[in-house]
């Protein structure tokens, strides 16, 4: 964990941290380095292009150095717009060493570039593109420095742990020549860790862990797990039920191993095959004296498959070939059986063509509306969202038409009770009576002192 950490480190803040502790570091360390190499045949001479044609054969180190040799020359000469000519060949010679950097060269890159920088210090106040060549070369010390670390770490995680180096140090047709190089040189050492691990894990278990010869694996994930297991199978095999359980929960060889790996363990299981060893069989075949993988697979199969495939394979609807594709075909099988009645009407037997077919019959129009399909798995999530929110408006809307409804029946009834009030109330003055309101708010015409012919009540 701590060199996958590591690893992160620099992959992060290569960059801060060259700039800010190793670029001082190397400016001590080559500071009085200077170009050694001649400047030769410069930009001003008829014969220049000789010269750059036979640079095009030559290493870009050596001849960026060159080119550098030229700008310095002709600087000191004062011939300014030739030197400029000289830099545009050295800008495409300081492309060509990027492109080329290899770690190999390291030491080589690191102080070409240090004597270019220090052999054109003195220019850098008069010439404006010395400080772009100055640029180009921290550029490279910082590339090739960086290079150097992946190589180192990829090297150390090759034989740490080939799973964590299958994904920190994966190289695709963009990487580097002298990274895909180091990757073929270092995957070939994995696989044959790989056949060294697969045989003296063959040798455990055909010994029952007495015979584990753990010492002889280089790649340390590889030796601890066969240590482990070593000693769980010894212990497993004296009756301790808690190390057979935890032997059968550690990882196999091919779950130790990248995929780049894992065709060697196939090579090496069809060269190997079962033998006659039932430790390579579970309990339940060795029970029924099966030692035959094949016939162990088809027994596996009767004991643990869904009944619905156990018929399906007495029938002859399902034919055992491997435990894998057999087990696919069961889940065909199933699929096929439990398929919707309206798939099956429209021929169709693909479960995923049947969801979208349901989804098309049964779904919402809103969610058939919005550019819902069923092809997505979240389809129907995405369908209950949006009725959910289209409910919730409707809702919101329905409430809001209910509240208006009662508001105005609640000022129509009131405004009936007031006309009632005052019909009331003018009939009572009309008889002479005399009009009372009660504190409960029911009220009548008190006609008790009028003339009988003249009485009224309400």
């Amino acid at each position: 964990m701590k060199i996958i950490t590591l690893f992160l480190m620099l992959i992060t803040t290569t960059s801060f941290a060259f700039s800010q502790n190793n670029l001082t570091e190397l400016e001590n360390q080559f500071q009085d380095e200077q170009i050694k190499k001649s400047a030769g045949i410069t930009p001003e001479s008829p014969f220049y292009f000789i010269d750059t044609f036979f640079d095009q054969f030559s290493d870009p180190i050596k001849v960026k150095e060159e080119k550098a040799a030229e700008i310095k020359k002709l600087l000191e000469e004062e011939k300014y717009d030739i030197a400029q000519k000289a830099y545009e060949k050295y800008e495409e010679y300081a492309q060509k060493t990027g492109e080329k950097l290899t770690p190999e060269k390291k030491e080589q890159t690191v102080k070409s570039s240090f004597a270019i920088k220090n052999s054109l210090k003195e220019f850098e106040e008069e010439v404006d593109f010395i400080k772009e060549i100055e640029k180009e070369e921290n550029k490279i010390i910082e590339e090739i420095s960086t290079a150097d670390k992946i190589k180192q770490l990829c090297e150390q995680l090759s034989t740490e742990d080939p799973k964590e180096y299958e994904k920190l140090c994966k190289v695709d047709e963009g990487s580097p020549e002298w990274q895909k190089k180091l990757n073929d040189d270092l995957t070939e050492k994995q696989k044959q860790e790989a056949e060294t691990l697969f045989k003296v894990i063959s040798q455990c278990i055909q010994t029952n862990g007495e015979k584990c010869d753990c010492d002889k694996i280089e790649i340390n994930s590889f030796r601890e797990e066969c240590k482990i297991a070593s000693k769980l199978s010894v212990e497993c095999e004296n009756g301790n039920e808690e190390s057979c359980e935890k032997l059968d929960e550690r990882p196999s060889p091919e779950e130790l191993l990248p995929d780049y790996l894992k065709d060697v363990i196939e090579k090496l299981e069809k060269q190997f095959g079962f033998d006659d060893e039932e430790n390579y069989l579970p309990d339940e075949c060795q029970e029924e004296g099966i030692t035959d993988e094949l016939e162990c697979e088809i027994l596996i199969f009767k004991i643990y498959a869904p009944s619905e495939c156990k018929d399906g394979l007495e029938n002859g609807e399902i034919k055992f070939t491997t435990q894998e594709e057999t087990n696919e075909e069961c889940g065909k099988y199933l699929e096929k059986l439990y398929l919707a009645e309206e798939c099956k009407d429209k021929g169709i037997e693909d479960w995923k063509e049947c969801d979208i077919l349901l989804f098309e019959m049964y779904s919402p129009k809103e969610c058939l509306e919005a550019g819902l399909t069923g092809e997505n798995e979240d389809d129907n999530k995405k369908c209950d969202e949006i009725m959910k929110e289209l409910y919730e408006e409707e809702a919101k809307e329905s409430e809001k038409e209910q509240k208006e409804l009662m508001k105005k029946l609640e000022e129509e009834t009131q405004k009936t009770i007031e006309e009632e009030f005052e019909i009331a109330k003018k009939d009572c003055d009309e008889f002479g009576g005399e009009f009372k309101v009660e504190d409960d708010g029911t009220y009548y015409c008190d006609n008790s002192f009028v003339k009988e012919e003249n009485k009224t009540g309400y």
